[in-house]
């Protein structure tokens, strides 16, 4: 059996955690087109009340029907919310416990023995980072979140992390999670290489690890010659049992090819006439 933990605190009451945490799951889960089994499909989250309840990814807006990611085991409002992963081995255990400024979330993941991870373990990574930040601005919130278009572009990087820090410093572009500042590239994970995010507009920006190093460019040497480069975009990298709506963009080889036109052809061989009559 693996367990892993996470907490983050928050400036409200238990009582109060709870019901954001579950009333509210829609507005702090981040809407992107990786945060999805299904990006194409999902429209949001919704947590069914109750010990048998649903967690479900909402592929229909007037029914709430989707993909169910979990059932609820246990319920107890301002103390503990536990539920067994519907898409794996997974068991999710979630405490609230009153602090002198407010209440201390812990997720707890756990793995049985030959059990399966397929995204199951998601929550201990995205619950502090985005359920802290929206308990903090939840009474100032505009109201249902901004949705994001369903195709993203994807950029790829030796270094990701210093890449996104850039980016971010030269065009201000703004990420839901904090921009790493760990050793780069980034490391691997099971579910391979990890990402960063930007909103640019109604539309992301991910910043991938390059697998491979990028093929140089051909100088222009040759007369009449141009050297062009090629982009291929291909579909980027996605969690097992994941569909993504993410494209990548990397770069080919640059070719070099010539490039005379037969009039310019024609052009030569007449100027070089005139020179002959004249000699």
């Amino acid at each position: 059996m693996t367990s892993t933990t996470v907490s983050v605190s928050v400036g409200v009451d238990p009582a109060t955690t709870f019901t954001a945490f579950t009333e509210e799951l829609d507005q702090w889960w981040v809407r992107g087109p990786i945060n999805y089994f299904d990006s194409a499909r999902a429209l949001g989250m919704r947590c069914e009340p109750g010990v048998g309840g649903r967690l479900v990814e909402v592929y229909d807006g007037a029914t709430g029907e989707g993909y169910e990611l979990g059932r609820i085991t246990v319920w107890e409002p301002g103390k503990r919310l536990a539920w067994a992963s519907s898409v794996d081995d997974v068991e999710i255990e979630v405490r609230f416990e009153a602090t002198a400024s407010g209440t201390d979330v812990t997720v707890e993941a756990t793995i049985p023995d030959d059990g399966a991870d397929r995204g199951g373990t998601a929550w201990v990574r995205v619950v502090p980072k985005w359920f802290g930040p929206w308990i903090a601005r939840r009474d100032s919130a505009p109201g249902p979140q901004r949705e994001l278009a369903r195709l993203a572009v994807g950029v790829y990087y030796e270094k990701p992390a210093t890449a996104a820090r850039w980016l971010a410093s030269a065009f201000g572009f703004e990420s839901p999670d904090p921009l790493p500042d760990g050793p780069d590239a980034l490391p691997d994970n099971e579910y391979g290489p990890p990402w960063i995010e930007f909103r640019v507009g109604n539309g992301s920006l991910m910043v991938f690890k390059l697998d491979s190093p990028a093929p140089p460019s051909r100088p222009r040497t040759r007369r009449g010659c141009t050297s062009t480069t090629s982009t291929r975009i291909s579909p980027a990298p996605r969690r097992p049992g994941r569909r993504s709506s993410a494209a990548s963009i990397r770069p080919d080889t640059a070719r070099t090819s010539p490039r005379t036109s037969k009039g310019a052809a024609g052009r030569s061989r007449r100027r070089g006439r005139g020179k002959s009559d004249g000699s």
